[in-house]
C-alpha cells in the first residue's frame, strides 16, 4: 500500500528552502509505515471523493512545482484554486505542508473545508459531514483494510498522508475505480484528474 504526502523541505527542515521540491522527495509516494505517534483513519462516505482525493494527493506527489515549507504552507492553495484544485496544472513554484496539501486534495473533491493543522485535522474533516473517524486497530495499525482516498493523521499533531491503493483484505467490489451514485456510472480519468459521467 502506497502513501502520498508532504514531508520536508530540501533542507531536512520544516522552513526554508526554495519554493518546488528541489528534491524530488519533498512531497512525495512512499510505502506505508505505522508512524510512532500512531494513526486514525478520515475515511470519505462517498467513494467518487476519495477517489479524487487520491487522484490530487497522486498529482502533487508527481508535480514538481510543488514543494515543502510550513512557513509558505498556503502558497499551493492560492494557486491551485485558479485550476480548481487541479495539482497537475500547478506550474509556478509554490509550498505546502502536510495538512495544507491534504486540504487542497479535499477541495478538489468538493469538500468545502477551512484552514487545519494535524492537531485540529481529523474534527475538522468530521464536521463537514463527509468524513467518518475510524479509530479501531483493525484499520489504524497496519495497511490491510484502508481504502484509496483513505486520509491518515497521527493521534496527536504530527503528520497525514493519503493512502493510494486498497489494503489486500478490502473486497474486490471495494476495488473497483467506478463508483455508481444515484444510478450513474463515474469513471475516473487518473491522467487528467477528470471525473467523466
Amino acid at each position: 500500500v502506497r502513501i502520498g504526502s508532504a514531508r520536508i523541505n530540501e533542507k531536512g527542515t520544516t522552513t526554508g528552502g526554495k519554493a518546488g521540491d528541489q528534491t524530488g522527495g519533498e512531497v512525495s509516494i512512499q510505502n506505508y509505515y505505522l508512524h510512532r505517534k500512531g494513526w486514525y483513519v478520515a475515511r470519505p462516505k462517498d467513494p467518487t471523493v476519495a477517489e479524487k482525493i487520491a487522484q490530487a494527493m497522486e498529482a502533487a506527489c508527481n508535480n514538481n512545482h510543488i514543494g515543502y515549507c510550513q512557513a509558505h504552507r498556503d502558497s499551493l492553495r492560492k494557486i491551485a484554486v485558479k485550476y480548481n484544485y487541479n495539482l497537475s496544472k500547478v506550474n509556478v513554484d509554490v509550498e505546502a505542508d502536510c495538512s495544507a496539501l491534504v486540504r487542497v486534495c479535499c477541495l478538489y473533491a468538493g469538500i468545502q473545508v477551512g484552514d487545519f493543522n494535524t492537531a485540529s485535522e481529523l474534527e475538522t474533516l468530521r464536521k463537514t459531514g463527509a468524513f467518518e473517524i475510524l479509530k479501531d486497530d483493525k484499520r489504524c495499525k497496519e495497511s490491510t483494510y484502508l481504502k484509496r482516498g483513505d486520509i491518515l493523521a497521527t493521534r496527536t499533531k504530527g503528520h497525514t498522508v493519503v493512502v493510494l491503493d486498497n489494503g489486500s483484505g478490502v473486497t474486490s467490489a471495494s476495488k473497483s475505480t467506478r463508483a455508481y451514485v444515484v444510478g450513474q456510472v463515474y469513471t475516473t480519468q487518473v491522467d487528467d484528474l477528470s471525473v467523466r459521467t
